[in-house]
């Protein structure tokens, strides 16, 4: 039982309190970074992998089709008054550029 403490006790003692024994040298140190940059590389790689293989699959972030209220094609009356009516703007314009003058002077006048 003494020999169980002993051993659990010199677990802390190497490092001096820190973390993961950084700052003992500087290879270890950039060991660790290193080690540290491609784990967290990998662990997003799969995630958007991952992602990817579920969206594609049409498991998440679907979208449902938008609910037609109504008739879905519009009926011929409405069809034409709809054409009437920008034919009819298209008039009003080609008449405005026929007869409208530009009431501006020329600023570079």
């Amino acid at each position: 039982m003494e020999n169980w403490r002993t051993s659990l006790g010199k677990l802390n003692q190497p490092s001096g309190g820190r973390a993961f024994k950084f700052g003992d040298s500087p290879e270890g140190d950039w060991k660790t970074i290193f080690i540290a940059a491609v784990t967290l590389a990998l662990m997003i790689t799969a995630l958007n992998i991952y992602i990817f293989v579920k969206i594609d699959k049409g498991e998440i972030f679907t979208v449902e089709g938008p609910a037609l209220e109504g008739e879905q094609i519009p009926s011929l009356p409405k069809l034409r008054e709809t054409v009437r009516y920008y034919q009819s703007k298209a008039a009003q314009f080609d008449n405005l550029q026929k007869t409208a003058t530009s009431t501006f002077p020329d600023p570079s006048l």
